[in-house]
């Protein structure tokens, strides 16, 4: 099935999850337009619950090679979906974070999507962080 990135960003109001994904990865291509030269290839992505697997799908249809990290080993639903989206899966039991950055980057952009809660030191949490971060380029 072929869909094109448009008809996703049409239907994104109507999906939470992925207007989160969307918007971190409008913000960091409109941060990086002022540099002419960023022509974002590679992508990691960490964390494939709903929102990392919509992250995953929302840079592969911009056409990057992505990289989705997370604990599980595969076989699991979520592992077979990011790879029949057309990126591969690394489970971080396997191989570590800077392992996998070494071997299948450098990443141009990388999406934190673990769901991580923050907590100040009395254990008041802060609420959850959806981080986006790119890479400016050569």
């Amino acid at each position: 099935m072929h869909v094109e990135w448009h008809e996703v960003k049409a239907n994104k109001d109507h999906m939470e999850p992925l207007s989160v994904a969307e918007k971190g990865i409008e913000q960091a291509y409109e941060i990086q337009r002022r540099l002419k030269v960023w022509r974002p290839v590679k992508a990691a992505v960490v964390g494939v619950g709903p929102l990392g697997l919509l992250a995953t799908l929302a840079l592969r249809l911009r056409g990057l090679k992505v990289t989705a990290l997370a604990r599980s080993e595969p076989p699991t639903l979520n592992s077979q979906l990011v790879e029949a989206i057309g990126a591969r899966y690394i489970s971080t039991k396997q191989i570590s974070l800077l392992q996998a950055a070494e071997k299948y980057g450098p990443f141009d952009v990388i999406f934190e999507a673990t769901g991580l809660q923050w907590r100040q030191p009395y254990g008041r949490s802060t609420g959850r962080s959806h981080l986006a971060g790119f890479r400016a380029g050569q």
